[in-house]
């Protein structure tokens, strides 16, 4: 009897021994997770003010910057690029006298005409050039808008610098009137800079920089073209020279996150040769850092039978985009426009 009595003692004695583990097993836990909880708190309470720090940063940049895609005004391109250019390098190609000046200045044009500053680095044309021909198109783009006839009421940028206003008929005279008032309705948004014979990248980051503190605003930044600013850089054979223009403005873009446009000229190149990634072996950096690549020819190109001269002789010419690279969207079919090449105007 005694020994089932001690029996009974040994085992309330092990149930106790028993609760008191599970007790400091317990408290062991609560202060484990209470240490977690603690821990857990300072790092969602770290989380949201890095979110809110993050989101306060992102606001002031946005409010500076331009939306993600800027629309280049040509619906059918914006359409492929799904919804215009990207805050990047933007790459135009194409053989001369096919168009690439023309398109970039119609985009720029209509990039400041939304309220966007532009810069335009241009080392083959003087502003007064390009300024004559942003006129002539929209000499072209208000007859269409009246009913007029366009070759006999538009007037070209030759015209313009060189005519006789005196001798212009009152039609025409009005049309060129109204150009003049819708260009001055934006050109305070376009900022030129010549070719001087010293205008590399470090330049045009030195001028984006002065430009951004005394507007406050990022601009776009377009440069024709790249093979001449090649020629200023500092180091390096023609070849290398190019690489490194193309990497160095890919960084402008980066830095500065926004649309950066260099029209590139492919020399040595046949009105004959359709363009494509092939043409690019041996400048590999402008297939590597083009955010999107866009590559102008004539359409039909290629085509059993194609005259280059006919083509080339058309009013408009029917002027082909290809999509060669797109980095944040689909590579799409070809874009088909219409080419006014007199009044320098896309359709």
């Amino acid at each position: 009897m005694q020994q089932g009595i001690h029996s009974n003692s040994k085992g309330n004695t092990g149930s106790a021994a028993d609760a008191n583990n599970a007790d400091n097993r317990n408290e062991s836990e609560n202060i484990s997770n209470s240490g977690s909880s603690e821990a857990e708190a300072r790092e969602l309470s770290w989380i949201d003010s890095y979110k809110d720090e993050f989101l306060k940063m992102h606001n002031e940049q946005e409010n500076a910057r331009q939306p993600q895609f800027i629309p280049t005004g040509l619906a059918p391109l914006d359409e492929a690029l799904g919804g215009g250019l990207v805050r990047g390098l933007n790459v135009i190609v194409g053989v001369s006298s096919v168009g690439n000046t023309a398109i970039a200045m119609q985009m720029a044009d209509q990039i400041a005409a939304s309220g966007i500053n532009v810069i335009v680095y241009s080392l083959e044309q003087f502003e007064d050039q390009l300024m004559a021909k942003s006129i002539s198109r929209e000499t072209a783009l208000h007859a269409k808008r009246i009913g007029a006839d366009v070759p006999g009421n538009a007037k070209s940028a030759k015209e313009l610098r060189s005519g006789d206003y005196t001798l212009f008929t009152e039609l025409q005279k009005m049309v060129v009137d109204a150009a003049v008032d819708t260009y001055s309705g934006y050109c305070n948004k376009l900022h030129f800079y010549e070719s001087d014979g010293g205008k590399g990248t470090a330049h045009v980051r030195r001028t984006v920089d002065i430009h951004m503190r005394k507007t406050g605003r990022v601009p776009v930044v377009i440069v024709d073209s790249l093979q001449l600013m090649a020629l200023h850089g500092r180091y390096g054979s023609g070849k290398q020279k190019v690489e490194n223009t193309v990497h160095e403005l890919w960084q402008l873009s980066r830095d500065l996150d926004t649309p950066v446009i260099a029209i590139s000229s492919l020399y040595g190149q046949s009105h004959k040769d359709a363009v494509s990634m092939e043409l690019f072996k041996e400048y590999g950096a402008i297939a590597c850092c083009a955010d999107v690549l866009i590559g102008m020819q004539i359409e039909c190109i290629g085509c059993m039978d194609f005259d280059v001269q006919e083509a080339m002789a058309r009013n408009p010419r029917s002027a082909e985009l290809a999509i060669l690279k797109n980095r944040y969207g689909n590579v799409s079919t070809p874009v088909r426009l219409d080419y006014y090449p007199a009044y320098n105007l896309f359709e």
